[in-house]
């Protein structure tokens, strides 16, 4: 038996990251190409946490470790969609204690992106020069795929 494919699509405001992964595939943490703003080192004083859209440069995924979904939800070959809302700090880390499940059509796959998204890192969002807290919502689409082989002997041409 072939193993299944599973699609995990997540966008972070306006930046998207696709993971295809296998089943089998060895567990590595998925690293975007995203830059460092100019802001990084330079600490807003202010304890305000800001709106995505109010703040020059948004929050971007630096790192997230690979999903680990369990194989009842890949085999089950739904689509699923999760919102998440969560603050990220001046510094570029998740705080934990914001994450909040906005929107979710199956509650088995919101533990592991809560998981997912606590142990990720961002670079933080800009005010100015400031690194600043913003508010960041993520939209997570999962769609588990199941590749069937077909023997070529059953292949009939196309007419």
């Amino acid at each position: 038996m072939v193993p299944p494919r599973f699609f995990f699509t997540t966008t972070v405001l306006a930046i998207s990251i696709s993971l295809v992964a296998g089943c089998a595939a060895a567990a590595r943490p998925v690293i975007t190409n995203a830059p460092a703003p100019a802001c990084v080192g330079n600490p807003s004083t202010e304890n305000k946490v800001y709106a995505a859209s109010a703040v020059s440069v948004r929050p971007a995924l630096r790192e997230s470790p690979p999903p680990g979904f369990p194989q009842k939800i890949i085999d089950d070959g739904l689509e699923r969609r999760v919102v998440l809302q969560f603050v990220v700090d001046a510094a570029g880390v998740v705080d934990t204690s914001t994450i909040t499940v906005e929107e979710s059509n199956d509650f088995r796959l919101n533990k592991y992106l809560i998981a997912m998204v606590g142990a990720s890192s961002y670079w933080p969002g800009c005010l100015g020069d400031k690194a600043v807290a913003s508010r960041v919502v993520v939209v997570s689409t999962f769609r588990a795929e199941q590749t069937i082989l077909v023997p070529r002997s059953q292949v009939r041409p196309r007419e």
